[in-house]
């Protein structure tokens, strides 16, 4: 079995004979190759040329080794084919120069077709990954929540309190509604491109979900996730969700029709495993492991796997994003480690 088939049928809940592997962040900051490449391009632009994009995402696979590759993109780029003036920024992270306030804001977006159509340089990267790849490694693509893109595109970037978010939910609630509309129209058609460009398995970034209070996300967000999800809905092209969420939240998020549950560090896999056994897991090593010495780093790996021993429809990541300071050597690793199971 390989690396493609191996992390196509754990995430359709199979048995295999060793977990598959990717980790999240996976191409990136800890790496010289791209601090090479990032040297002479923006972020954004470093999403928007498709040689670089495709470059930087085969960086770790050919450094690592892993089952899988994750398309290097951004979330935001939802936002940007909306018409939001994205920046990222170094050592501040995302910067939207015209948030939402207005309705007008609303009615000067693009069409989604027509927003659809701007991204056409994603599938074009895809198309590159995919023929560089092979046949035999997985390629996962990848797209922001509704809601958590909103959330940047309301506050003008990123916010731990999202208090503009909240004040628009309450006093500007068809506003907040509109926006979420278009948000989930245009990435439903887009990781529909992704598909249709040669990924296997799509992640939904669902990253600020415990941001609001329960009732109102359940009453203004959770109906626009669940029509994203139940649309996108694939029988042989898994959808992965992840989320930072409380237990409470996820007993709703858990019945949506995702395939697959990325668990942050913060909540057991072995509980997630009872709770939800119909459904593949991934996670969900505290990314902090990477940072200190490699035997504590394996120790905690060979906890996880044997809480997940059964070896069904479980894919090994993080609970989080690598952090830029991870010694590439401890990714190393970690990957030799599962790849040795």
């Amino acid at each position: 079995m390989d690396s493609r088939e191996l992390l196509i049928k754990s995430a359709l809940g199979g048995e295999t004979p060793r977990p598959p592997i990717w980790l999240m962040r996976q191409a990136g900051r800890y790496m010289a190759e791209y601090r090479n490449l990032r040297k002479s391009n923006s972020f954004m632009e470093l999403c928007h040329k498709s040689e670089l994009a495709a470059e930087i995402t085969l960086q770790p696979i050919r450094a690592f080794n892993m089952d899988g590759a994750i398309l290097f993109c951004d979330i935001l780029v939802t936002a940007e084919a909306l018409g939001a003036d994205v920046e990222i920024v170094e050592k501040q992270g995302p910067v939207i120069a015209n948030p939402i306030d207005k309705e007008g804001d609303l009615h000067s977006m693009p069409p989604t077709e027509e927003a659809v159509g701007s991204l056409g340089y994603v599938a074009k990267t895809i198309g590159m990954i995919r023929n560089e790849l092979g046949q035999k490694k997985a390629l996962l693509g990848f797209a922001g929540a509704p809601f958590t893109v909103a959330s940047y595109m309301i506050e003008g970037g990123s916010s731990k309190m999202v208090p503009q978010t909240f004040k628009m939910i309450n006093e500007s609630p068809e506003l907040f509604a509109g926006l979420m509309s278009r948000l989930t129209d245009l990435t439903i058609k887009y990781v529909e491109m992704q598909r249709e460009a040669g990924v296997d398995a799509v992640q939904i970034f669902e990253s600020w979900a415990s941001l609001l209070p329960e009732e109102m996300y359940l009453k203004h967000v959770f109906p626009h996730l669940k029509r994203l999800v139940e649309s996108l809905h694939h029988p042989e092209k898994p959808l992965i969700l992840f989320a930072l969420a409380t237990n409470s939240l996820w007993q709703h998020l858990g019945q949506l029709p995702a395939q697959v549950l990325s668990i942050d560090s913060s909540h057991s896999l072995g509980n997630f495993r009872k709770l939800y056994p119909e459904k593949a897991l991934q996670g969900n090593l505290d990314s902090r492991w990477l940072l200190g010495s490699r035997a504590n780093l394996l120790t905690e790996v060979d906890r996880i796997l044997a809480e997940m021993s059964d070896r069904k429809g479980y894919i090994f990541n993080l609970g989080h994003g690598i952090t830029p300071k991870t010694p590439v050597d401890n990714v190393k690793a970690l990957c030799d480690h599962i790849l040795g199971q």
